[in-house]
């Protein structure tokens, strides 16, 4: 079972929409939202340019093992997503067809799953994790 509350998880999900892209990169989101939400410390990954597509895969594939691939999706999964091809952007789902990234443009929003079908490479859940 899921050790979240969903009321204070709303409250920090509304904390999280709007940091910039240049201080929290898919992976910095993603890190910030397990720490506060689900209570659990990812690791830190060093490196240099998170527009470096080929490199944000390699460490995707490497994290990847951490987590086991999931059919249908829960809060707090992590979604894989192929930019151009290449599984190289997460993002978190948050329940009723939404998941929470974050992009260049837009810093870290929710945005609806059914915009990015086409490009999910798979649902993950982190092996710490009950359902």
């Amino acid at each position: 079972m899921r050790n979240t509350h969903p009321q204070i998880s709303q409250t920090y999900l509304t904390d999280l929409i709007g940091l910039p892209y240049r201080s929290f990169d898919c992976w910095e989101i993603t890190k910030l939202f397990y720490r506060k939400i689900m209570f659990l410390d990812l690791d830190v990954i060093a490196y240099d340019d998170p527009s470096d597509k080929q490199n944000v895969s390699r460490l995707i594939e490497i994290e990847k093992q951490k987590f086991r691939q999931v059919n249908s999706p829960e809060f707090g999964d992590i979604i894989v997503f192929r930019v151009n091809g290449i599984a190289s952007h997460i993002g978190i789902f948050v329940g009723e067809g939404s998941f929470l990234h974050t992009m260049e443009k837009t810093g870290c929003v929710i945005d609806k799953l059914a915009k990015w079908e086409k490009r999910i490479e798979g649902f993950f859940r982190h092996d710490k994790i009950q359902t």
